[in-house]
């Protein structure tokens, strides 16, 4: 999904002959459809592992908050990397409108993606139906970032970031379930 809304992106720029500026803010509308979803099919494995190994990590000595933190870095990591292969496959397409910066700010939407996945997998984890969840609340994440994109511009990056760091925050300071 993060390489086709890249290239959709791509597309874009190169058909309306967008400048590497432009086309910045056009990836960044692109991936906030596409990333939700490419995250989001890893969010459920990844929370539901850490669920599973729970006994093992507690009686490690793992905190709470540092397992959350362990797998928003993970998701995090992810994202970013999707972010950066969807910059990719928009550089193959568009060409010369492709620029660092659209790759920081796709980057750092993938990052923001991946922080609002940590809560989202949380919220499904050791659900029946479980990823449905996932895809709700991902959707969410989509629509989030769209509305943000378009209200902000590239800044509204930041504000998707800070709605996952809040996210991955309050699910970190509560009580790990028994």
């Amino acid at each position: 999904m993060a390489w086709i809304g890249g290239a959709g992106a791509g597309l874009m720029a190169r058909a309306e002959q967008l400048d590497a500026e432009e086309a910045v803010w056009w990836a960044l509308v692109m991936a906030s459809a596409a990333l939700p979803v490419a995250v989001g099919a890893v969010a459920l494995p990844v929370i539901e592992g850490d669920r599973r190994l729970g006994w093992l990590l507690r009686a490690s000595g793992c905190s709470w908050p540092a397992r959350v933190a362990a797998s928003a870095v993970v998701l995090v990591a992810v994202g970013a990397g999707l972010g950066a292969l969807a910059w990719a496959s928009g550089a193959l397409v568009a060409g010369g409108s492709a620029s660092a910066a659209q790759a920081a700010w796709l980057v750092a939407l993938g990052g923001a993606v991946g922080a609002c996945a940590v809560r989202a997998g949380a919220w499904a984890a050791g659900v029946d139906g479980g990823s449905g969840r996932v895809v709700v609340a991902m959707a969410g994440v989509g629509i989030g970032a769209f509305v943000a994109l378009g209200t902000f511009g590239p800044v509204g990056v930041a504000v998707v970031a800070a709605a996952g760091g809040a996210g991955a925050l309050a699910l970190a300071a509560r009580r790990e379930a028994a």
